[in-house]
């Protein structure tokens, strides 16, 4: 994967966990201030007041940084690739990383999403195998 495509995807995935831990935090609030019974319904959407406020502000923020690194880093993928070009310990750890979150990469349309394949030795089995059969014939 081109290093400027993985940077942009790390940083991505960055702002997924503020964003995650924003609503986390969000949902405590909201169930300690609400109070309920032991056996009562657990409330439902935003917090309200000063603390509704502060989580939507914090959203605003986060997405106005988010869209503003991915449009300042757009420029420097190409350069990027040429000085830091890809190797096998970041393939195996965006790999690595797919299988613990590919599914929300996916979702999210995240640069580091990669499609599942079976790998060895650094190259995809498929591409292996063909080598073989090459070899073969």
């Amino acid at each position: 994967m081109r290093t400027g495509q993985t940077l942009r995807g790390t940083t991505r995935l960055a702002f997924d966990v503020v964003e995650n831990v924003t609503d986390i935090v969000e949902g405590m609030y909201r169930n300690i201030a609400a109070a309920p019974l032991p056996f009562g319904e657990e409330p439902k959407g935003r917090a309200r007041g000063i603390a509704g406020f502060v989580h939507e502000a914090i959203r605003t923020v986060h997405g106005g940084f988010r869209d503003a690194t991915d449009l300042a880093l757009r420029p420097f993928s190409d350069p990027l690739d040429r000085v830091y070009p890809p190797g096998p310990p970041r393939e195996a750890a965006i790999a690595a990383l797919n299988g613990v979150c590919g599914d929300h990469l996916e979702r999210r349309g995240n640069p580091l999403a990669i499609p599942l394949q079976l790998r060895t030795d650094g190259g995809s089995i498929t591409r292996a195998l063909t080598r073989l059969l090459y070899a073969l014939c």
